[in-house]
């Protein structure tokens, strides 16, 4: 359960080594001298004796076990943690009716001095169904600020369990934990509070918008991801703050905010994104044309001409960014911004010569044969990849417009690339 866990949240540690109870056998039900012998070892004064007690009775079935709980709950209080741990999981592993017996012995062991033991109390509290969990919120919450982070984590998990009424109820509760100076604590706590239904978490989304200012790249993760879970009226009125997102340090942040700022209407993306692409650091600007890349090609029609300025972008991975979303336009669409795309032709810069190629390719051949000229004065470039995209490019005219700039095709025929004379 915990390496599942890890899956969700790979900065969680991995789970230190603790002993666990054999699980029950599916072998015939032992005999009564056999159980009395056991239940015998539970009284004995040698810790190692009442571990071995304990082992012993995992054999049984949860029903037969259940007549023997008690004894079992006498050891909670035992001098040795070993002997504590097994008996918390064996008590753990009877059903939700009798468990709910002992839930209160159980608790109490949430205290103990041992995590292990703690965490053992955790997971069997975690197994109640969710109105008797309901009973056990307040100790579940103090264990969002254990020392142990698998303890911290495993509450955040048990209080997810419970109904969205309850879990809404204590909802202050969990925000006050989000500023703790444990990050790991602050980021239970919003990974709890973002479990709320949409409605409740509109109530408490200041708090998640605080948490996007956190020092921590976790918790900033997750407090994104948790407005992410709000409906799309709710989430436009911190849109803003969520697109401030994109300007983060770290990547995975500058993503998951990308995320969520595509459930906005096209309109609210674009003006968010549009302003990140003068920003100084150019994972920023390319963060924000991923965003745009999510959109239908009839909305970012409006905004071509920002998008072929970014072509031009001292940075090869914006560029190639800003070519992908325009290569979403359809052909009519792009037409209108030939001459611009054209011009790009004359760049210093190789890449930006290729991309414009490529989107002029998608032009209807009449109003590509419009470029031609142009496209004919890439083929005298001197990188050979803006030559062979030339020549890709010049292959899609027609008969008439080649035959024009046959002297031209001529001269390729002698370039020292073989894929451009092949061309």
């Amino acid at each position: 359960a915990w390496n599942q866990k890890r899956e969700e949240y790979p900065w969680l540690p991995r789970r230190q080594h603790m002993p666990k109870a054999p699980k029950p056998s599916k072998a015939r039900s032992p005999s009564p001298n056999f159980v009395k012998t056991q239940l015998a070892k539970l009284k004995d004064t040698d810790a190692q004796v009442h571990l071995d007690g304990v082992i012993a009775l995992s054999c049984l079935e949860a029903p037969e076990l259940a007549r023997y709980a008690l004894a079992l709950v006498d050891l909670f209080a035992d001098a040795e943690r070993t002997v504590r741990l097994a008996a918390v999981e064996l008590v753990g592993t009877l059903e939700a009716q009798e468990l709910a017996r002992h839930a209160v012995a159980i608790e109490r062991r949430l205290e103990d001095r041992d995590p292990d033991v703690r965490l053992a109390a955790l997971m069997s509290l975690g197994k109640l169904p969710g109105p008797q969990l309901t009973k056990h919120v307040a100790p579940l919450m103090d264990r969002l600020t254990d020392q142990d982070f698998r303890v911290r984590s495993t509450a955040g998990d048990s209080l997810s369990r419970l109904s969205p009424a309850d879990l809404a109820h204590y909802a202050e509760t969990v925000v006050g934990r989000m500023e703790h100076a444990n990050w790991r604590v602050r980021a239970e706590a919003v990974a709890t509070l973002g479990k709320l239904p949409a409605l409740d978490l509109a109530s408490q989304s200041s708090a998640l918008v605080a948490r996007l200012e956190d020092e921590d790249f976790h918790v900033v993760i997750l407090a994104v991801q948790a407005l992410g879970q709000l409906e799309t009226s709710q989430l436009a009125q911190h849109g803003g703050a969520v697109a401030e997102a994109l300007a983060h340090k770290d990547r995975r942040v500058r993503e998951q905010a990308a995320q969520v700022l595509g459930k906005l209407k096209a309109t609210e993306v674009i003006r968010y994104a549009l302003k990140k692409l003068c920003h100084t650091d150019y994972n920023v600007r390319k963060s924000a044309l991923e965003v745009l890349i999510k959109l239908e090609a009839r909305d970012l029609a409006l905004h071509a001409d920002a998008l072929i300025q970014a072509l031009s972008d001292r940075e090869k991975p914006v560029r190639e960014a800003a070519a992908a979303v325009l290569l979403k336009l359809e052909a009519y669409q792009l037409a209108r911004h030939g001459p611009s795309l054209a011009d790009k032709l004359t760049s210093t810069q190789a890449s930006t010569c290729v991309l414009a190629l490529q989107i002029l390719s998608k032009l209807k051949v009449t109003e590509l044969a419009k470029y031609a000229s142009m496209i004919e004065v890439s083929l005298g470039s001197k990188d050979e990849k803006v030559r062979r995209a030339a020549m890709t490019t010049f292959g899609l005219l027609d008969g008439h417009t080649l035959k024009k700039h046959s002297h031209a095709l001529m001269e390729r025929l002698k370039d020292g690339q073989a894929d451009v004379r092949m061309a």
